[in-house]
């Protein structure tokens, strides 16, 4: 996918649609159809973008490391700008108008690194293949999901690696 210069796009907006997945983040595992579009329209010195994405993400559960598909059917907006050079090691205190900004360094636009970054903002904090996931045991790696195991449950005691101990000891 090429990248489109801020004077390439006509006042009127260019659309564009996106029916294969090249621009799809390869740490990602896809499944499944993969579609994005964007809208492009000039204002100025710049570029405002809004889109939409649908995709199939592979993902593993966080707590159980199930293997698990989450559909991502997302919409955004946002305003494309050219990054205005700062002092090196000075620090920038983003202001509520830059938060829905994608700076670039020159004036053009790279469509599937705007779409990649909008995958990422999709997924998210903790995948978990089911709300009440209960994970993997601590000592054996039995999927608690799937059978209980024969483990003794760890105490949550701040001396419990005393009692340990103390049953050595005997």
């Amino acid at each position: 996918m090429k990248n489109i210069k801020f004077d390439e796009i006509p006042a009127q907006g260019l659309q564009i649609e996106i029916d294969e997945a090249s621009w799809f983040p390869a740490e990602l595992r896809g499944g499944g159809k993969v579609s994005a579009r964007l809208r492009l329209e000039p204002r100025g010195e710049r570029v405002f973008c809004d889109g939409a994405i649908q995709a199939t993400v592979q993902l593993s559960c966080d707590r159980c490391l199930a293997e698990m598909s989450m559909p991502l059917d997302c919409t955004f907006s946002l305003d494309v700008e050219v990054e205005k050079p700062t002092a090196a090691g000075s620090e920038h205190l983003c202001s509520a108008s830059e938060m829905d900004t994608f700076f670039v360094p020159k004036r053009e636009i790279d469509p599937g690194e705007i779409l990649r970054q909008q995958v990422f903002l999709q997924l998210p904090a903790k995948a978990l293949c089911r709300k009440d996931c209960k994970g993997l045991c601590p000592r054996c790696g039995q999927n608690l999901n799937d059978k209980r195991c024969d483990c003794e449950p760890e105490s949550d005691s701040p001396f419990g690696a005393l009692k340990t101990l103390l049953k050595s000891s005997h």
